[in-house]
């Protein structure tokens, strides 16, 4: 354990972990419906990496990864992701390599970053339903990029639906009056769903011509059809034939 830097910490950090804690996804292994989800994330925005992170005390571990593999966890004060938890909102960085964009990094993070060639960094915290934000859900590139507003409001949307996931999960696996397959059922059909989304999304994209920035056309059918699933898991136990 080493110490992290003050200016890491948000406030209340120790009520966050707590809460991070209780959902008891820090050190669960890999679930394909997030894997989908990351996946979804980076061809809805034509970037080659997405990451579900989840922020411990000290280190960040990554829930699930898309173009990153091997990126399974990093020290906190490494992790661009630390940024959007300390900050408690969205962190967009367009191209990491101007200076003031370098530094809002820690000197860590920053030398991370342009080991791995990172240019374009965008997160939107994972805030639980005690308004704690315990990670994020982010996009990651190698070229500078910008995103418009409702790009972004589809990048909040997704970090949403991951929120809504973890609470369903947490609440299959704690009540005692449930099958144990309840869990997998619910995983198994948001997974089904969002890789759908993603064949969609691609034809659309090809339909289009376009790549980037993604057509809005597209985000308006990407944003209706989160809207239904966040909807499907709003439900008390969601349940699934």
């Amino acid at each position: 354990m080493f110490l992290l830097p003050a200016n890491l910490l948000p406030p209340k950090e120790a009520e966050r972990l707590l809460t991070l804690d209780h959902y008891d996804v820090l050190d669960s292994m890999q679930e394909p419906v997030f894997d989908e989800l990351v996946s979804l994330a980076a061809h809805i925005f034509g970037l080659p990496m997405s990451l579900l992170a989840l922020v411990g005390t000290d280190e960040v571990v990554y829930k699930a990864r898309y173009g990153l593999p091997n990126l399974t966890h990093q020290a906190r004060n490494e992790a661009i992701c630390s940024l959007a938890v300390r900050d408690r909102h969205t962190v967009l960085l367009t191209d990491l390599t101007q200076e003031p964009q370098r530094h809002r990094l820690t000197a860590a993070a920053d030398a991370a970053a342009q080991a791995k060639g990172l240019r374009f960094y965008a997160g939107v915290p994972l805030r639980m339903p005690d308004q704690c934000v315990i990670g994020t859900l982010c996009v990651i590139g190698r070229e500078p990029r910008v995103l418009s507003a409702q790009e972004l409001q589809v990048l909040e949307y997704l970090g949403h639906l991951a929120e809504r996931v973890m609470v369903v999960r947490h609440s299959c696996l704690v009540c005692n009056w449930l099958v144990p397959e309840h869990w997998q059922l619910v995983q198994d059909y948001i997974a089904a769903e969002l890789r759908r989304l993603a064949t969609s999304v691609r034809s659309l994209k090809e339909q289009a011509g376009s790549q980037l920035p993604t057509p809005p056309a597209l985000l308006l059918v990407v944003i209706r059809r989160l809207n239904e699933l966040s909807s499907i898991l709003a439900e008390p136990l969601p349940g699934f034939a």
